[in-house]
């Protein structure tokens, strides 16, 4: 059974992070992290808090994810983990438009 997903994904697709995560909060109320499709939910959820700016909850989400019994979504969990935890760096003046 395929979980209902679809319209999250589709608001993800378009920037729209907070319906994205307005679809996709009571799925993952439904299904534990530790089940493949709760860890599917949240990996979305991970994208859309990365559009927003969120890495709070970014990072606290891939730090669990990291631990998934699913290879592929250990996988993603610490390569976005590598990307949220490194240090910004300072764009120079000169690669701004103005």
């Amino acid at each position: 059974m395929s979980l209902p997903t679809a319209p999250a994904e589709a608001a993800l697709d378009r920037g729209d992070y907070g319906q994205c995560l307005e679809l996709l909060e009571p799925l993952a109320a439904a299904h534990p992290i530790t089940d493949p499709e709760g860890a599917r939910i949240r990996m979305l959820m991970v994208t859309a808090w990365m559009g927003q700016g969120d890495e709070t909850s970014a990072i606290a989400t891939c730090r669990l994810l990291s631990r998934c019994q699913q290879p592929e979504i250990r996988s993603q969990a610490k390569q976005l983990l590598t990307i949220l935890e490194s240090p910004s760096l300072e764009r120079p003046e000169s690669w701004s438009m103005r």
